[in-house]
């Protein structure tokens, strides 16, 4: 489809030629916002695997050029909504071997304070919707490739450490991802 081959293009883009996209004059602070808007509308399975790995190109080509600038120009908030409506429909019988390698690192990718409020819900949100995802899933191949995902999501959030960028799960987020699997 068009979209896909655009998908394709962009992240191409972004991972051999950056400064088209993120040169002061290319306007990349308008591509943030559609983002969002993307992954919302975006209902061709065949087109998800593209979306998240262009998704996944610009945060690195963005995090390389301006690593401060990432989640002021993109709405965390938003992002986490699209995404997540996407991986509780999964992603649309979207073949998850496909995009599930995906996820760990957008969840790495999401901003972990909100307005200086410890344990942002983003990466659970996320989390907690792939969950549900594996109910959408159309083989037992699929579900077990989501529910893989979804081990190396809570592993990586429960093992952060605190000299990383982001701070320690407060014990709300521990028994939040605890109750997923109950």
């Amino acid at each position: 489809s068009f979209r896909r081959e655009a998908y394709n293009l962009v992240g191409k883009i972004c991972q051999f030629a950056p400064s088209l996209i993120l040169s002061e004059s290319a306007s990349h602070l308008k591509m943030a916002p559609l983002i969002p808007n993307l992954l919302s509308s975006e209902k061709e399975s065949s087109s998800f695997s593209p979306l998240l790995e262009m998704v996944l190109t610009y945060f690195a080509a963005l995090r390389n050029e301006h690593s401060n600038i990432l989640w002021e120009k993109l709405d965390s908030v938003a992002f986490t909504k699209s995404l997540s409506k996407s991986l509780r429909r999964a992603c649309y019988g979207a073949p998850a071997s496909a995009w599930s390698p995906m996820i760990l690192p957008l969840i790495a990718s999401l901003p972990r304070q909100e307005n200086d409020n410890v344990d942002s819900p983003a990466p659970l949100t996320v989390v907690e919707s792939l969950w549900e995802g594996r109910n959408e899933a159309i083989s037992v191949v699929d579900k077990s490739a989501i529910v893989s995902a979804v081990i190396e999501c809570i592993t990586f959030l429960l093992l952060r450490q605190s000299k990383d960028s982001y701070p320690l799960f407060s014990l709300q987020s521990w028994t939040k991802c605890g109750k997923l699997f109950m």
